[in-house]
């Protein structure tokens, strides 16, 4: 499992919030997120997620990487 904390950066061009994703790149699937406001949600089963018109950078966050993979 290759697993990439990703910091989304797109400019939408309405008042949508970016968010921080734990993205599992080798099933394709979002295992969880760091909302805008700082709340960490985890998924009990991983979510289909689209990279296409959006934008992230790859960051380190290991607080919300341990929330997601070790809680």
């Amino acid at each position: 499992m290759a697993i990439e904390v990703l910091l989304e950066t797109t400019d939408w061009a309405d008042t949508t919030p970016n968010h921080t994703y734990v993205y599992d790149t080798t099933k394709g699937k979002m295992l969880g997120y760091r909302k805008s406001t700082g709340e960490i949600r985890k998924f009990g089963t991983p979510l289909s997620f689209s990279k296409s018109k959006r934008k992230f950078k790859k960051v380190v966050d290991k607080e919300l990487l341990d929330a997601i993979m070790y809680t």
